[in-house]
């Protein structure tokens, strides 16, 4: 049977390093800065005094010129000299030359301005306020695209059951109502993840996201309760977060997760496929639950369907293998830039000292591996930028933020879930070496298969097992929601994998996705397809 694990990998950091430089500290951070001090007095020809709100602070100038000196201070208490620019410009290029070791050609007025920056001298004058419009429009914007795609699925989709849309469209605004006034809990005591009985797989999805959004991404819950506001006609007004704390680009996504997902939940194929079995022993130990996990897997597996990745690669066409490969390689980078994040609830929890020593190790081993699906990618023809700045098909993103709901709100389950990351015991994630079958010659490079030969080396199909065993006992109704929760992801994953073979199975399709790829109609094809 194929590991669970395809395309999904977890070694990675948090943020990509070629998106966020190292960059030091330097007069070039600031907008509009200005010197902020009162006035500046000429004490003597050799010295300098600025008057300040904290005191004076007096200034050698000897061989300068204080009077010379004094003007041009002056001026640069002044927010719109014409000097700023400049001297931004210089500060910013001398601080990276001083990180990299070397040492900058003297620069007297910079080398000032920079010590009198450390002194707090330096004030920033631009209030952000052209960001924060910037911003609102964005989400604006956003708002009326989703909406509008949405309303073009409802009337183009023949067969969408429009009352179930609707009434998850309700009871999710209901619940987003209740978590702005205050009603949303993270940690163990709050009301655990629940998957009830009967519950559609979209439905049971989109309620979870809303929950793990509560805590980790406040803007996309407050667009999403916009959004299906709209969608009921409910009068409804959430105001946005204060301030320009939040990531734009992150609630979009998550607008595209929210729109798709409530179209599926409509759709044919809307109930849940994998489920534990009718009557399984409910496991007492942390490895009874992993050991239980891993046999019910091929059963899971079956219940999901065709493998449509291995049926496009075994085509042989070229154009199709390329395209996979360049989604396979695009989902495996943007997961690996952001599931180290999924640690950090449990790992901020006073868990057994071996448990948390194995989590804080796994951290560690986890983080950098990204690079490697970068280097993939570049080498499929993709632009690394265009890769760091796009975004994964939805499910890839409703894949992460589960597991750091999973991580926080049911940290007993934490460590089966993560044998969807990391494949069963022997059995690593096999898609290098079904892309390299294909004709995918990137796929059989040592530098792209790094990250599979690292997992190979500190043998991570086992660390669900390592985990598991540092946990003596569990309670059954933790060790239940385990198995389901579990089932629930193996299945996420499989769609996941539905929704990159439909999408990059066609070459004609741009290759980096946006947050809404496809149409709606298209989505409703692939769902009657059993894809998604």
């Amino acid at each position: 049977m194929t590991a669970p694990a395809a395309p999904f990998s977890s070694e990675s950091v948090p943020v990509s390093p070629a998106s966020v430089p190292f960059s030091p500290w330097s007069l070039g951070a600031y907008r509009r800065p200005r010197l902020a001090v009162l006035r500046i007095d000429p004490r003597s020809p050799d010295t300098l005094a600025l008057v300040h709100d904290g005191g004076v602070t007096e200034l050698d100038v000897t061989g300068i010129g204080a009077a010379d000196l004094a003007a041009r201070l002056d001026r640069l208490r002044d927010a719109a000299a014409g000097d700023w620019a400049a001297i931004r410009s210089a500060s910013a290029a001398r601080a990276q030359r001083r990180a990299a070791g070397a040492d900058p050609d003297p620069d007297g007025l910079v080398d000032l301005l920079d010590g009198l920056d450390r002194l707090g001298l330096i004030a920033e004058t631009d209030d952000g306020h052209d960001v924060l419009v910037a911003d609102h429009a964005r989400l604006d914007a956003a708002l009326d695209r989703a909406a509008g795609w949405i309303a073009a699925g409802r009337r183009e989709i023949g067969g969408l059951d429009h009352t179930a849309m609707l009434d998850l469209a309700r009871s999710l605004l209901d619940r987003i109502r209740d978590l702005i006034a205050g009603g949303g809990q993270a940690g163990p005591f709050a009301p655990p993840p629940e998957l009830p009985q009967g519950a559609g797989f979209h439905a049971t999805i989109l309620r979870l996201l809303v929950e793990a959004w509560a805590v980790t991404a406040p803007l996309s819950l407050v667009a999403t309760g916009r959004l299906l506001a709209r969608l009921t006609g409910t009068e409804a007004r959430f105001s946005a977060p204060p301030g320009c704390l939040y990531d734009i680009t992150e609630a979009e996504c998550h607008l595209g997760v929210a729109a798709t997902t409530l179209i599926l939940a409509g759709l044919p194929g809307a109930e849940r496929r994998a489920l534990p079995p009718p009557g399984i022993p409910i496991p007492e130990t942390g490895i009874g639950l992993i050991l239980t996990a891993e046999a019910m897997t091929p059963g899971l597996l079956s219940a999901i369907g065709d493998d449509r990745i291995g049926a496009l690669l075994a085509g042989r066409d070229a154009g199709i293998a390329t395209a996979i490969a360049r989604g396979v390689y695009l989902a495996q980078y943007h997961v690996s830039a952001r599931i180290t994040d999924i640690f950090l609830p449990a790992m901020r929890m006073a868990l057994r000292p071996g448990l948390r020593g194995r989590m804080r190790r796994y951290h560690v081993e986890e983080s950098g591996h990204e690079a490697h699906e970068l280097e993939a990618c570049r080498r499929l023809g993709l632009d690394a930028d265009a890769v760091i700045d796009g975004l994964p098909l939805p499910p890839f993103t409703a894949y992460v933020d589960l597991l750091g709901l999973i991580a926080d709100r049911a940290p007993a389950a934490f460590p089966a879930v993560l044998i969807v990351t990391e494949g069963l015991p022997g059995r690593p994630n096999p898609m290098n070496g079904r892309l390299a079958a294909a004709g995918i010659t990137a796929a059989e490079d040592a530098e792209v298969r790094a990250h599979e030969q690292i997992n190979i080396g500190l043998d991570h199909t086992t660390m669900p097992r390592r985990l598991g065993a540092e946990i003596p006992h569990l309670g059954r109704d933790d060790a239940r929601r385990a198995l389901d929760l579990y089932a629930l992801m193996v299945e996420l994953n499989a769609r996941a994998l539905g929704w990159l073979a439909a999408f990059h199975g066609d070459p004609a399709r741009r290759p980096v996705p946006d947050w809404l790829p496809v149409p709606a109609r298209d989505l409703a094809d692939w769902a009657r397809d059993g894809l998604v």
